[in-house]
């Protein structure tokens, strides 16, 4: 990543994906047919104005089912597919079209793991743009005391322009 600081700090940032390519991954238990989406994202660094700081995130096109959370049951190259499409890409999903993500817009959500014994950052989730941000515990208990004023929950029915899902 050239003339960029690499990510130091864990947290969630706003970048710009840049030059996204395909990667070959090894192959793994007799699985050949194994790659991943490399989408280098750039960040204004908070510390100093001017520079940015950049990680890479890493989408895994792979047969392995996800055994739980929300992709259960998907296959991982289902879910990496769907995700490109999150961020900008046109519909149906092709190889072919990681062009269309020069310069999407994208939220990584970075964290701290070990691995061999060694720390490192590394792109845990990677987002689309208008994904809701995630809210403090400080910040939810606000809401939380503006919603029930006194201590009393609202019995208001829901109206049509609610966004609620259910």
């Amino acid at each position: 990543m050239p003339n960029a600081a690499h990510i130091a700090q864990p947290g969630t940032y706003q970048v710009e994906i840049r030059n996204p390519h395909w990667e070959r991954m090894p192959e793994k238990n007799g699985d050949n047919n194994r790659m991943q989406l490399v989408l280098p994202g750039y960040a204004k660094d908070d510390l100093e104005e001017g520079k940015e700081v950049a990680i890479n995130g890493y989408l895994l096109f792979l047969s392995t089912i996800y055994a739980s959370g929300r992709n259960a049951g998907k296959a991982m190259w289902e879910v990496a597919a769907q995700n490109c499409i999150d961020l900008g890409m046109s519909a149906p999903f092709s190889p072919e079209k990681i062009t269309e993500l020069e310069g999407a817009q994208a939220q990584f959500v970075v964290q701290e793991e070990e691995y061999e014994g060694k720390k490192r950052l590394k792109v845990q989730f990677i987002n689309g743009p208008n994904r809701r941000e995630q809210l403090s515990t400080d910040d939810a208990a606000a809401i939380w005391s503006a919603l029930t004023s006194n201590g009393e929950t609202s019995t208001a029915p829901a109206t049509k322009d609610d966004d609620i899902p259910f």
